[in-house]
């Protein structure tokens, strides 16, 4: 994703914090003694997608400007593939219906502490606050996040290998979703 540059990694995640703070949502879990961040959610409403407005793409392009030309055909054969599973999956255009989940990250150390729960259950009653029933979206790159996302109470959708040369071979995706008034003791 980021053609083997780790500062382009970190430029990527500055783009989509912007983003997010812009157009969606940002939630963190900090631990009770110290006040340091612990996960943090990026969270983008119904009608909203990350680097989908024209005020969002300037944060998206100053990424984009750093690729090399073979990266960046990778950006533009992954963005198609994601669209087209996305589509099967939610319908057309259907993600926009969802409160879409762009990062849901715990800090190494801290996982298996219930940060990262703490914040799905955050995002649950947020979505399930709104008139409209309204599911909540998600794509993850490992079977193991996806097994986790599972026992909150997220359905896998579908699972998709996506094709990552020159970088490797592939990768694994899944989409996943819930609703957000889903009643599981597990989760609340």
């Amino acid at each position: 994703m980021s053609g083997g540059i780790p500062e382009n990694g970190r430029v990527y995640l500055k783009a989509m914090l912007k983003a997010g703070a812009l157009e969606g949502q940002i939630y963190v879990a900090t631990d009770g003694e110290s006040g340091n961040f612990r996960a943090v959610a990026l969270l983008f409403p119904p009608g909203r997608r990350m680097f989908h407005s024209d005020a969002q793409c300037k944060y998206w392009n100053t990424f984009w400007e750093l690729l090399d030309s073979e990266t960046q055909e990778w950006w533009n054969q992954f963005r198609e593939k994601m669209t087209q599973v996305e589509n099967e999956v939610f319908g057309p255009n259907g993600i926009l219906k969802l409160w879409w989940v762009n990062l849901m990250a715990t800090d190494p150390p801290y996982q298996q502490r219930g940060f990262g729960s703490a914040l799905i259950s955050k995002i649950c009653d947020i979505a399930s606050e709104h008139e409209l029933q309204r599911d909540i979206g998600l794509a993850t790159q490992s079977n193991e996040n996806s097994l986790w996302y599972q026992s909150l109470g997220f359905k896998e959708r579908k699972g998709v290998d996506i094709p990552s040369k020159p970088f490797g071979d592939h990768f694994p995706c899944y989409m996943l979703s819930r609703s957000s008034r889903l009643i599981d003791s597990h989760v609340f």
